[in-house]
């Protein structure tokens, strides 16, 4: 039976589609023999050209089915529109430099939504009245925080990390680098990765190489969390966003 992810971020069987930016060809190959729908976003307007189609930028999946996108990209809303789910268009665009390319960029951990409030699109603010906020001065929090379960989140941001410990997160605090970015000296960790099932986390590239792939390993083993891992270097390309999922 397929069905919308009930908890976004949070899949419980197997994804069988999901928002992306532009991937490599590694990467779609992979997804596509795994008989993974990709929706795959346009450019928005961005001013860092280098993550204009990134996902994470693009969308904010608020579970059982509905999702904000970005008003700017009407063929994504149309193709969303055609998986039967239940889309609301930002009130503003997702353009220009940072922190207004960051309006959807904020991370939903269970009963809470991690991000900038300052930033929040308008039609954040209205969709997500019944999560608590955890404050934050990231505006790319979607790109630096992997959501491992309801509880717990691996993240490269000290305050993130900070915060939602305060709120009784589990949280492991990751080094900064390791993470290819194209233009940039580095990405971040939540756009180099997600979750393909209850169990399974991809990670864009060889996470071993990662100066803290030890402790990564082990926080996910801990869980019963299995990585799946390729051979080209980690990059930063703007995360999944996990739509549905078939539960046997």
């Amino acid at each position: 039976m397929s069905r919308f992810i009930v908890k976004p971020n949070l899949p419980e069987g197997e994804v069988s589609a999901l928002v992306c930016g532009r991937l490599n060809g590694e990467l779609t190959d992979y997804f596509r023999r795994r008989n993974i729908e990709l929706i795959f976003t346009n450019e928005n307007g961005a001013g860092d050209k280098a993550v204009s189609t990134h996902a994470d930028l693009s969308v904010l999946y608020l579970g059982q089915g509905r999702i904000i996108a970005d008003r700017g990209q009407p063929e994504l809303t149309e193709r969303l529109n055609s998986l039967g789910l239940n889309v609301t268009e930002s009130r503003k665009r997702v353009e220009g430099a940072y922190p207004d390319d960051c309006i959807l960029n904020h991370t939903i951990a269970g009963k809470y939504i991690i991000g900038n409030s300052k930033i929040f699109d308008l039609s954040v603010k209205a969709l997500t009245e019944n999560l608590e906020i955890i404050p934050v001065n990231q505006g790319y929090c979607k790109c630096s925080v992997l959501v491992v379960d309801e509880g717990s989140l691996i993240t490269d941001d000290e305050s993130i990390a900070r915060n939602a410990a305060e709120k009784g997160l589990d949280c492991l605090l990751i080094g900064k680098g390791d993470i290819f970015l194209e233009g940039h000296g580095y990405g971040f960790i939540g756009g180099a990765s997600g979750k393909l099932s209850r169990d399974e986390v991809v990670f864009f590239g060889n996470i071993t190489q990662h100066r803290d792939y030890g402790r990564i390993k082990a926080f996910l083993d801990k869980r019963g969390i299995r990585i799946i891992s390729f051979d080209f270097p980690l990059t930063d390309f703007g995360g999944i966003i996990p739509l549905k999922e078939n539960i046997f």
